[in-house]
């Protein structure tokens, strides 16, 4: 295990931010072998409609940070793929309700499925006291998260850099 005596400030998130470089390389590289590929931004949408039943449109949107054309443009070619399905609200028939495709559904799942078993992997070659302190130090980064929110990080060296 590394030490912590005389390391300089920047090194722990130096360390973090090149594993979580590595890890998104195999985040990433599942997407692309899933069947059909689907862009990242795609593949955000489908999780989002996932995740919430009955998103609109405009909703999904709003939850992407992106504009309304833009989901309504992710949505046509998920559709086109045969990844989600629109269908009318059952009260307001100007809104668009989203829901996943069986297959939509299977994509998820292949993905999911892909990137548990390549992390399983990754964490198998790890020492048990490597898994410990991982369990440790991931459970405090994310209480750390939870309490701090992405947009009340300060601006300045500390943001977005590492020095």
């Amino acid at each position: 295990m590394i030490g912590l005596d005389g390391l300089a400030p920047g090194t722990i998130p130096a360390e973090v931010m090149h594993a979580a470089d590595h890890l998104t390389r195999v985040w990433d590289q599942a997407r692309q072998d899933a069947t059909p590929s689907v862009s990242d931004p795609q593949l955000h949408c489908l999780w989002a409609i996932e995740r919430n039943a009955g998103l609109t449109l405009n909703e999904l949107a709003d939850l992407l940070a992106v504009r309304p054309s833009s989901a309504t443009r992710f949505c046509d070619r998920l559709q086109a793929t045969g990844l989600l399905e629109r269908e009318s609200h059952a009260v307001d028939r100007r809104k668009t309700v989203l829901s996943l495709t069986h297959h939509g559904r299977q994509l998820l799942h292949q993905i999911a499925h892909r990137r548990r078993r390549d992390l399983a992997m990754l964490v198998a070659r790890m020492s048990t006291t490597g898994r410990t302190a991982l369990l440790h130090g991931l459970s405090d980064l994310q209480a750390a998260l939870q309490v701090t929110p992405v947009s009340d990080m300060p601006e300045g060296p500390y943001r977005g850099s590492v020095e």
